[in-house]
């Protein structure tokens, strides 16, 4: 296979008269050096100790506000067992994710500074239960109130001081 001798050395010279058209520069800065592991502050869950409700703290997940919401489908960690917390949470859930959820969990959407709960089932989420969801999102900045909604086409909006007379001193 040959190729013609007149063309190479014509691309040859366009390609040298053209260039690439980029012209040199000096050091240009890009702003400040990216950081490694956001940070954010601890979240706040309320737990059960006998027939209270006791806050306890735990680590927060940056980028995520609504994590103390998530929490409450977590067992209660080995600390808080030690001090007799459990949790009255009847779901393994709770979702951010209100257009579906399956039976065993809980999803909740966020308008505003008010939380709404939903697929709860009325059987099951007994006064502390409700306490414990209602206190832990109402101890997210920016939440004022929360509604629950029951399966059985009930719901409720409620503040933490609903549950005043189940809160524990401080912990």
């Amino acid at each position: 296979m040959r190729r013609p001798r007149g063309i190479a050395p014509i691309m040859v010279a366009a390609l040298l008269a053209a260039g690439c058209g980029i012209r040199p520069t000096g050091v240009v800065g890009a702003g400040d050096r990216p950081t490694v592991g956001a940070r954010t502050g601890p979240i706040t869950v309320y737990l059960v100790q006998g027939d209270l409700l006791v806050q306890s703290v735990r680590p927060g997940l940056p980028g995520h506000p609504y994590h103390a919401l998530t929490q409450l489908g977590m067992p209660p960690t080995a600390h808080e067992r030690a001090r007799g917390l459990h949790s009255e949470i009847p779901v393994r859930s709770i979702v951010a994710r209100a257009d579906r959820h399956r039976p065993d969990e809980v999803s909740f959407e966020v308008e505003g500074d008010m939380i709404t709960l939903r697929g709860l089932r009325r059987r099951g989420w007994t006064r502390l239960a409700q306490g414990q969801v209602v206190c832990t999102a109402a101890a997210i900045p920016g939440i004022a109130q929360v509604t629950l909604l029951f399966d059985d086409g009930s719901g409720a909006f409620l503040v933490c001081d609903n549950f005043s007379d189940l809160l524990s001193g401080p912990a």
